[in-house]
């Protein structure tokens, strides 16, 4: 039996979270005896905790010398075999563990390259602080190519160590989305409104929609902004409902009052029930300058959504071989104009052909193949 320590920095709604305890749920219990440390938040901990996991409660984006103290003594009482990381705040405390506790092995997943629009100081302070880092993992994942060659590029990662395994949509949301399609006839539909968002299916406007984190990374005031200039130049009815909260939900509920778009934009705040508010809309819409591999839009993917996002790392290699799919140049309003005006003629001629549903057993043997490369990554680290 080999004891696997997961550690996240987050727990709340989010890809890192979200694909560790898709990892914990379904990985072989005869093979691997799993353990967590993570903030007490939902819906992470608790859902790992109804699993039988023992988990350890830390800090939130945080660290804390207290924290790491009792990650080691946690290590040493559970006879932790391999310690898998998750995210820049979980690597901190995972490597320096390796200083303790010699014998253990220590994977990181980077989720997300996270080194852009540092200033020059900073930059090099973190970079530097990687590479001291490096010394002490045994296994880097990242889950795109994107963010492999990023991190290849920035002199952050040695290729002899590195595991290319990209993100797969939980186990879960495939048997939520299976049922929705078969409900719906395979299209996405106005059957099931999302609470508060107001879908009549009669009103014959076409909804884009966005689950995401209010913070710099998603450029959310970009989208508002962009959305609303590109709807003064289309003859067609559109709405963009934005289910999500954080550091910039305010300042992009300001900046849509002030560009008097308050019929134009619906702000949902944090929710939920991102599968019924997606399926109650049309087009999904990204404006983040980065991801590993999103898994929000592998979801609106996996609903047969349109997709409209920036080319950019983690994001591109997605959407550019979908075929609903639509890029735009990163923070470019005149190019997401452009953007917005082609995935709406596509929409437009793609909706008059009766849609069937996925054929999900295929996604369920992929699914069983990626945690099946985890399986053989712990196995292969620790021998």
């Amino acid at each position: 039996m080999i004891n696997i320590l997961f550690i996240s920095s987050r727990a709340d709604i989010g890809g890192g979270p979200l694909q560790m305890f898709d990892i914990i749920s379904n990985i072989d219990r005869d093979k691997f005896t799993i353990f967590a440390a993570l903030p007490d938040e939902e819906p992470f901990y608790g859902k790992i905790k109804s699993l039988g996991v023992k988990t350890l409660p830390i800090s939130k984006r945080s660290i804390s010398i207290l924290d790491f103290i009792r990650l080691v003594k946690f290590v040493y009482s559970n006879n932790i075999d391999i310690i898998h990381s998750h995210g820049k705040g979980a690597g901190i405390y995972s490597r320096p563990l390796k200083l303790f506790c010699p014998k253990v092995k220590v994977i990181h997943t980077f989720h997300g390259f996270h080194y852009d629009r540092m200033s020059k100081a900073k930059e090099w302070l973190h970079k530097t602080a990687e590479k001291f880092l490096s010394r002490f993992t045994d296994r880097f994942i990242n889950v795109s190519e994107g963010e492999q060659l990023q991190y290849s590029s920035a002199g952050l990662l040695d290729f002899k160590k590195s595991v290319l395994i990209k993100n797969f949509l939980p186990l879960e949301k495939l048997k939520i989305i299976e049922q929705l399609l078969k409900n719906i006839g395979g299209e996405p539909s106005l059957e099931k409104p999302a609470p508060k968002a107001k879908l009549d299916p009669a009103d014959n406007i076409l909804r884009f929609c966005a689950v995401a984190r209010f913070d710099p990374v998603k450029q959310m005031p970009f989208l508002v902004e962009a959305f609303v200039k590109a709807s003064n130049s289309l003859g067609q009815k559109i709405k963009l409902i934005i289910a999500g909260g954080g550091e910039e939900f305010e300042k992009c509920r300001e900046l849509a009052a002030k560009m008097n778009a308050g019929s134009l934009i619906d702000f949902l705040g944090e929710r939920t029930d991102a599968f019924e508010i997606m399926a109650g809309c049309d087009i999904y819409v990204s404006a983040s300058r980065r991801e590993g591999l999103s898994m929000s839009m592998l979801e609106a993917a996996a609903m047969g959504m349109p997709i409209l996002a920036p080319r950019v790392p983690g994001i591109a290699e997605l959407v550019r071989p979908y075929e609903k799919g639509v890029l735009f140049e990163n923070a470019d309003y005149e190019s997401f104009a452009r953007a917005m005006a082609l995935i709406i003629e596509k929409y437009n001629a793609s909706r008059k052909r009766a849609g069937v549903p996925e054929n999900f057993a295929a996604r369920y043997e992929e699914h069983k193949s990626y945690i099946k490369k985890y399986e053989k990554l712990y196995i292969e680290t620790l021998s």
